[in-house]
């Protein structure tokens, strides 16, 4: 990812808050995975069927989700 944005030579700081933001996006995932497929899943399978087309709806945080 970040070799795709370009960055290469990251301070340990950097590195750091990219790790946090990573798995911040992570755990909304896994939230958004882990919720009730009978109310939710709509939602869900709407935001899988935007990744093919290049759009990342996915929430950022457990919070957005």
């Amino acid at each position: 990812m970040l070799v795709k944005e370009g960055f290469t030579d990251l301070t340990t700081a950097q590195l750091k808050n990219v790790m946090d933001t990573v798995e911040e996006e992570l755990h909304a995932i896994i939230f958004m995975y882990k919720t009730d497929k009978s109310r939710y899943g709509r939602i869900i399978e709407e935001k899988e069927n935007d990744v093919p087309e290049g759009k990342d709806t996915f929430p950022k945080t457990v919070a957005d989700a």
